[in-house]
């Protein structure tokens, strides 16, 4: 839902976060989505999804971020508040909102 109303509302520069959603660098809709403003992708290493590269190329953004985690939790590390994915969110949140 993040990923789409984002792509809805593109024209506003929406600062968003993306939390281990893509698959092939890019997170797949029909059609394609395109997001502006700010990105922030986070994805853990043994996880089946991962970088969200082809997603930020095709879109018209200000920046774009990408953290790989790598807790071996697959996609278990975004279960819980893991300090690792945590406070590199925090600190994006805080320097894009300014």
């Amino acid at each position: 839902m993040t990923a789409s109303a984002s792509s809805r509302l593109a024209s506003e520069h929406i600062n968003t976060a993306l939390i281990a959603i893509c698959s092939n660098g890019d997170f797949v809709r029909d059609p394609p989505l395109s997001l502006g403003g700010r990105l922030l992708s986070l994805y853990e290493t043994s996880d089946s999804v991962g970088s969200c590269a082809t997603l930020a190329a095709r879109s018209h953004l200000a920046s774009f971020n990408e953290i790989a985690i790598s807790t071996g939790k697959s996609h278990g590390a975004f279960f819980q508040p893991l300090t690792v994915w945590m406070d590199p969110l925090r600190q994006w949140i805080a320097s894009t909102n300014r």
